[in-house]
This record gives C-alpha cells, sequence and structure tokens, in this order.
C-alpha cells in the first residue's frame, strides 16, 4: 500500500477511535433467573400407581382419578404407561405448599402414562375448577380426547412440564380466571381442536376480564392447529402481564404463531427467542406494552411480524435484533405513530415480492435504527436508519418457504457487525452470547476472524497463528490488524461498526508497527476468496504479565472506505 495511503487511513483510525459507543440494551429486572420453578423440589414421598391390564382403560381412569384425589403436599403420584381413560369429570384442586409441592408425573418418560376421555362432553384434564390449585407439578404426561385438553382455572404456581397435548375438540392449554406464576415448558402441543377454534395455548380471558400474569411459556413444540376455525399457536390475550414467551418452535398454524395483546398499562411482556413458521395469517403478531426480541419468522400467509391496534391501542414496543422474512410482507406496523416507546432496531426484514417494511400511515416519534431491509418500504419515519440487503444470500442458509431456516449473516453481508449498541441484546436467538461488532437480526454471525491457539506461558512466550476469512466480497481489499490489551469494550465506531478493542498503548503499536516487531503479516491484501494470515510472536515475558490479555480485531478497507470489522480474537499470558 501507498506510504501516503497508509498515513490517512491511520490518521482516520486514531481520530474515530476516539468515540465510545455505549451499550444498554434492555432488560428487565422482574424475569426470573430460570425458566424452571424454584419450588419443584422432588417430592418427600413417592406413591406408585401402575396400569392394571385386568382391568378396562375406564376402570384404571377411575383408579387415577381416585388417586390424585388422595394427594396431600409433598406427595408424588407416579404413573405407569397405559391407557387411563377418566369417564366422570376429573378437577385437580390440590393445594401443595412451596416446600411441599404435589407430583403427577409419568414413570417412564419414553413411554407417557396416556390420560385421556372417550368423548367432548367434558374437558380432558381440569385444574382448580371448583377452588384454587397451587404448586403443582404435571410432568411426562400425555393428555388427549375430550374438549379442552388441560384447563386451568384457579391456579397459581404449576409447572406443567414435557407433556404432549393434543388431538381434543377444543384448546391445547388454556388458562381461565386469574392465574398467575404458571410454568408452561418443554411441552410439545399438537392438532389441539380441529373443527373448532383449536388454540394451542389460550391464555387469558376473550374479554379481559381474567388474566395470568408473572408466568413463563418456554421451550414448547407448538403445531399443526391448520384444521382450525382460528388455530393461533400461543395467544396471550390483553392485559395479561410480566408473562416471559421465551424459546418457543411453532409452525403450520391457521391463525398467528405467536399472538400477544397489551397489558392496559400493567407492565410489559417479553417475548424473545422463538422460532416461527408457515402461517396462513401473520406469524408473530403483538399489540403492545412488550419486548420483542431475537425471534425468527419466516413465511407468513399476509406477514411474518404484524404490530397494530387490535383489541386496545398499541404502545410500548420495542422490537430489536428479529429476522423476518416472507415472500409478502415482512413487517407491518400500523398506528404506530405519535405512541410513546415505540422502537423498531437491528432487525433484518426480507421480503421477496412485497414490502419489507411497512408502517401503515406517516409515522412520527418513533425510533427505528440498525435495520436492514430487502424489498419495498413505506411510510418510513424521516431520519430512520436502514441498511439495503440483497437477498437470502445474505443468509447462511434460508429459503422463502422455510425449508432451510439458518438465518446466521453470511460473514460481510449487510447484517454482519451492523447493528446498534444501544439496542443490543446480550444473547441471539441461540442464546449464543453476542459479540462486538454486533449483528443485525436473530442470529450472530458465525466468525470470521480466528487462531490456532487461546494462550502463551510468560516463561516461554510463543506465537498465535491468526486467520482470516472474510468472505469473497472482501477478495483484493487490505485489512490491518490491530490490538488492545484493555478489553473489547465499549469499543469505538468506525463507519458503523463497532471495533471491539479498547485504545490504549498496545493499540497505538498495532497500528504504528505492521508487519514490523513482533507483528508479522498484520498488514497486507486478502486473496481471491477473501483470507489472510498473520501472526503475533512473543517473546518471554515478565511475571507481571501473567493475566494479560491481548485482543486483536481486523479492520478492512478498500484504500478510500473502511468495508468490514471482523469479531476479537484473543492471548491469554499464563
Amino acid at each position: 500500500m501507498p506510504y501516503f495511503l497508509r498515513r490517512v487511513r491511520v490518521a482516520a483510525l486514531l481520530a474515530l477511535a476516539g468515540a465510545a459507543c455505549p451499550c444498554n440494551g434492555v432488560s428487565q429486572s422482574w424475569l426470573p433467573s430460570s425458566v424452571y420453578p424454584p419450588w419443584a423440589t422432588t417430592p418427600a414421598r413417592t406413591i406408585s400407581l401402575d396400569y392394571d391390564s385386568t382391568k378396562s382403560d375406564t376402570e384404571n381412569g377411575a383408579r387415577l382419578a381416585a388417586a390424585i384425589r388422595a394427594l396431600v403436599p409433598g406427595d408424588g403420584l407416579e404413573v405407569g404407561s397405559g391407557r387411563w381413560s377418566i369417564v366422570s369429570k376429573i378437577d385437580v384442586t390440590l393445594q401443595g405448599t412451596e416446600e411441599k409441592p404435589i407430583w403427577i408425573f409419568g414413570k417412564n418418560p419414553a413411554d407417557r402414562p396416556i390420560i385421556t376421555r372417550p368423548d367432548a362432553r367434558q374437558n380432558c384434564f381440569n385444574v382448580g375448577e371448583a377452588s384454587q390449585a397451587r404448586y403443582l407439578v404435571l410432568k411426562d404426561l400425555e393428555i388427549t380426547g375430550g374438549s379442552y385438553l388441560l384447563n386451568m382455572v384457579h391456579c397459581d404456581h404449576m409447572w406443567v412440564h414435557r407433556c404432549y397435548i393434543h388431538d381434543g375438540e377444543g384448546v391445547g392449554i388454556s388458562t381461565q380466571r386469574d392465574c398467575s406464576y404458571i410454568y408452561i415448558t418443554n411441552n410439545t402441543v399438537k392438532n389441539p381442536g380441529p373443527g373448532t377454534l383449536g388454540e394451542a395455548m389460550y391464555i387469558g380471558s376473550s374479554t379481559a376480564s381474567y388474566i395470568t400474569s408473572w408466568s413463563v411459556i418456554a421451550y414448547n413444540h407448538v403445531y399443526d392447529t391448520l384444521s382450525a376455525t382460528n388455530g393461533d399457536g400461543i395467544e396471550l390475550k390483553q392485559k395479561c402481564h410480566h408473562n416471559w414467551v421465551i424459546g418457543n418452535i411453532v409452525h403450520d398454524t391457521n391463525y398467528p404463531c405467536i399472538l400477544v395483546y397489551g397489558t392496559d398499562g400493567n407492565g410489559i411482556n417479553v417475548v424473545e427467542r422463538n422460532i416461527c413458521w408457515n402461517s396462513q395469517n401473520e406469524v408473530l403478531q403483538v399489540q403492545g406494552e412488550a419486548i420483542v426480541r431475537n425471534n425468527i419468522c419466516i413465511n407468513g400467509g399476509t406477514t411474518t411480524f404484524s404490530s397494530s391496534d387490535h383489541f386496545a391501542q398499541t404502545t410500548d414496543i420495542q422490537v430489536t435484533n428479529n429476522t423476518f422474512i416472507n415472500t409478502g410482507d415482512a413487517a407491518l406496523l400500523g398506528q404506530w405513530s405519535g405512541k410513546p416507546g415505540m422502537v423498531f432496531a437491528n432487525n433484518a426484514c426480507y421480503s421477496k415480492q412485497g414490502r419489507a417494511l411497512r408502517f401503515g400511515q406517516i409515522t412520527t416519534g418513533v425510533t427505528v435504527v440498525g435495520n436492514v431491509v430487502y424489498g419495498q418500504t413505506s411510510n418510513i419515519p424521516v431520519g430512520s436508519d436502514l441498511r439495503f440487503g440483497n437477498g437470502l444470500e445474505d443468509f447462511f442458509d434460508v429459503t422463502w418457504d422455510a425449508s432451510a431456516k439458518d438465518v446466521r449473516p453470511a460473514v460481510a453481508s449487510p447484517m454482519d457487525g451492523r447493528g446498534v449498541l444501544r439496542y443490543a441484546t446480550s444473547r441471539d436467538a441461540n442464546g449464543s452470547l453476542r459479540k462486538l461488532p454486533l449483528d443485525i437480526g436473530a442470529m450472530e454471525s458465525q466468525d470470521s476472524f480466528g487462531s490456532d491457539i487461546a494462550s502463551i506461558t510468560a516463561a516461554a512466550g510463543g506465537t498465535q497463528t491468526l486467520t482470516i476469512d472474510a468472505g469473497t466480497s472482501q477478495a483484493g481489499r487490505i485489512y490491518l490488524v490491530l490490538g488492545s490489551t484493555s478489553g473489547l469494550t465499549p469499543g469505538f465506531d468506525l463507519a458503523g461498526y463497532t471495533v471491539p478493542l479498547t485504545v490504549d498503548a498496545w493499540f497505538g503499536f498495532t497500528l504504528a508497527n505492521a508487519n514490523r516487531a513482533y507483528l508479522g503479516k498484520t498488514l497486507g491484501f486478502l486473496d481471491s476468496n477473501g483470507r489472510g494470515v498473520a501472526t503475533v510472536s512473543l517473546p518471554p515475558l515478565s511475571q507481571s504479565m501473567v493475566g494479560t490479555v491481548f485482543a486483536h480485531t481486523v479492520i478492512v478497507m478498500d484504500g478510500v472506505n473502511f468495508n468490514y470489522v471482523t469479531n476479537a480474537v484473543t492471548l491469554a499470558v499464563l
């Protein structure tokens, strides 16, 4: 590289390094540390109930109902495999305590006991209808047949875990009246009610008279509601608040895979890290008072994400780091104008034939930053920060019909490293920690900068070989390896990237001494595949250097523009 060009680039880097970017993020202190209840201790007494092959299914069902009614706090009812058909109405009104919850669970998780009834005149399994039920665990059960499959009425501190709930003639899992601290985790809910309303989960009430609060819906597999008249996957009704909807897989639904109403000012719901696809309607619909982050939504009949006035007005929504992909419209934001707390940031919105990002009206007062769009846009607020994508080639492996769903950004794509730190989330849709530079969309890209070793000893020193793989879009461009010993954060802004280095003496050394002293090939040109190799060789060091961590990253430029910034690689001195 000509000396004058190198001098201009170095001066520009030093000037830009003075501007640090804060990473504020969006957190909610009320979120529990785990999706599982802290009170679910092992039963103090386990009662075993095996299927009696000399009796009929209905006789065994009567035995099961009687055994359930006899449980007291601290009991665990271990139910054997078999078909337990309960003819008379069952209503579980057991009341455990925080110290002594009551368990009803399958003896063999690989062959769950089947709890059923022969007709739809009653719900299959009712809890808390006649009186309050609390501190109750249902685990490793199969519930099928009847009208509603699992109907919770007056309930608090209840855990439904690893159950298979399917093929009824109503709703899969419902809450009615006021319910709180309900944990619905790791269940499979399938085909709950063909020809009926058929929601897989119906949480709250249609009139907003009763609410579910402080509850968790996590890591469930919900699918096949296409034959229902409604057929939402997970529906959280108006006024329900402080609910955490996280990590669910929802697909092939008639109505939205996930539908969340507002809270009427009673707090926030958090909808995050869900993977949803193939809805005949919207894939994800959220009305108000919610944080919506790190969700993957692909292939909706109308849109992949919709937010507009529904039961009440749209307000206080932060939609950050999601990926919305659709043949038609990707994201539709209606009635957002002039509402408080409206943020749409760091999202990837890709539409094959429709609008990537559409506001339903001329919009003001909305924060729109750090988004990548592919497709048309409508009514975008003045001053919005949009980048434009190239198509599905920007992702690792995605198709419009959701047959492939790997939405990791391709290296050096418009999403890779271009996110706005103010709205950063600590983890991506896969639960992996996010790194600087922050990626746009629900997933972190694969690393483009790696090394052969992660540590050396002070006594011996050593050489770390650094490999750059920035992709063919960066082929032939100039690269420069920079370093720091003072950490990766807060970093500094460089042409829309946050360089994950703290400016210090080692930063200045690597900037001024590329290809010299301890630095081998740290300045050069990437090859035709966008690859390069550099080395950092350190001699034996003083014992005072033990605990020091060297960090390096790569700046890619074309002589005029800064084109790309890689992740950081570290080298610890032991």
